[in-house]
């Protein structure tokens, strides 16, 4: 199966559109927008299909690991170990209550 090619000045509805010159994301939020040529001078387009990302759990909190790593800890006789990227992390809020107080864990 081909993806359907768009040209530029169609009307091809809201979605997420890449250049198949430069891969370029384009990205139309109105069904009367029009495609405009690529920064690329590309003028040629497919959509591309949208991705459903994982929606975080209700009890969930965002945090920044500075140092990354492994995260362990035995605080009320409850052992809990998880790794942490560097950068932004979802972890839950039972986590969180239990690593707040770690070097390099900052809520967002």
């Amino acid at each position: 199966m081909t993806a359907e090619i768009f040209k530029t000045g169609q009307k091809p509805g809201k979605g997420h559109y890449v250049c198949t010159n430069c891969g370029e994301d384009l990205v139309l939020d109105d069904d009367t927008d029009r495609l405009p040529p690529c920064a690329c001078k590309g003028v040629e387009f497919i959509r591309e299909p949208k991705e459903k990302k994982p929606k975080p759990a209700k009890d969930s909190i965002k945090v920044m690991a500075e140092e990354g790593g492994r995260f362990s800890s035995n605080r009320g006789g409850v052992h809990i170990d998880f790794t942490l990227n560097k950068g932004e992390n979802i972890i839950t809020m039972a986590q969180y209550e239990l690593c707040k107080d770690a070097p390099g864990i900052k809520k967002m």
